[in-house]
């Protein structure tokens, strides 16, 4: 485990990864900020998810020449999205999406999550986001984690 800082994740992360990025309370806001005001120095970047709070901003900021939304979910701004050309919909049940990245079928480079402080042994917890995140974790090549300390740390 290393420690970075947020602007770190541009040297970091290939201009042409596939990032899947934590589902509400786990999606790590600061990394996301990064990668919006960051916009122009990636190339081809898939971002799988569900929906996430940052979508207005993505579509303000006309990201979709250069990020492609691979979501489970569709809102209103990823149903912009959509008719752009620049989002897709994976439409599947909630509970076999971790199965998705279990098994191969959707390959991460990355994981972008948020999770609690540690522990008093360095340990982290998923917090109340303990959906498909884990296996998005366990799947990815790298993981990138942002401590939201207003995370609780939740047993399981």
């Amino acid at each position: 485990m290393q420690t970075i800082e947020a602007h770190d994740i541009i040297d970091i992360i290939d201009p042409n990864a596939r990032i899947g990025v934590g589902n509400a309370c786990a999606e790590p806001q600061t990394l996301i900020n990064t990668f919006i005001e960051n916009g122009d120095r990636f190339e081809n970047i898939e971002i799988y998810g569900m929906i996430h709070y940052w979508t207005e901003r993505f579509v303000k900021h006309n990201l979709g020449e250069r990020f492609k939304l691979k979501v489970f979910m569709v809102d209103r701004f990823s149903l912009e999205g959509i008719k752009n050309g620049y989002t897709e919909y994976i439409p599947c049940r909630y509970s076999e999406i971790p199965k998705l990245f279990l098994k191969g079928h959707i390959c991460l480079d990355v994981a972008l999550i948020s999770v609690s402080p540690p522990n008093s042994n360095g340990n982290c917890s998923f917090g109340v986001s303990s959906d498909f995140t884990m296996a998005m974790a366990k799947s990815a090549k790298m993981v990138i984690a942002e401590v939201n300390y207003q995370m609780p740390w939740v047993w399981g």
